[in-house]
């Protein structure tokens, strides 16, 4: 009774790593908006993930809740998000005829932030490229990611600064 209702935090997070560095490509999710910093620390750092990953649902509530484990959010120090292409359908699989390029990497302590501007990357290429019948982007995860303090989603106020 009660196995399969509970996640539990690899390993290597709770013994071995002391910092966490999460690198993301700029890739969409057909759940969650975007494949991001959030998707990858939630679904990469616990097991028992599959009760939540096919329910939009459960993953706009389960990965900022991941997200804000200690083992998790105290060890992230930094977060690159590879925006050199961004394939803004196709989830998984390489389509690029669905990319565009932008060639930008963006780094921030803000995993939140970053995927927010992926998300908006996403939207801007299917816009730019529309389908019909196209479930409009999720931002259900970001909103709750904000509520619980985890970054900004509101991408007012979000400030960028390009390098020379």
């Amino acid at each position: 009774p009660g196995r399969g209702r509970k996640s539990h935090v690899t390993r290597l997070l709770t013994r071995d790593i002391t910092r966490l560095v999460s690198v993301a490509p700029n890739l969409n999710h057909n759940l969650m908006g975007v494949h991001g910093h959030l998707a990858g620390l939630a679904l990469g750092s616990v097991d028992n993930t599959l009760r939540f990953e096919n329910n939009a649902g459960r993953l706009a509530e389960a990965v900022p809740e991941i997200c804000s484990l200690p083992e998790i959010q105290d060890r992230l120090v930094l977060c690159v998000t590879d925006a050199l292409i961004c394939q803004y359908r196709g989830e998984d699989r390489t389509l690029l005829h669905y990319a565009r390029t932008l060639n930008e990497l963006r780094f921030s302590r803000d995993p939140v932030a970053l995927d927010v501007l992926a998300l908006a990357d996403v939207e801007s290429g299917r816009r730019s490229n529309p389908t019909d019948g196209e479930k409009p982007v999720p931002t259900d995860v970001y909103l709750n990611a904000s509520l619980i303090d985890l970054g900004v989603a509101d991408t007012s106020r979000i400030r960028r600064e390009s390098a020379p």
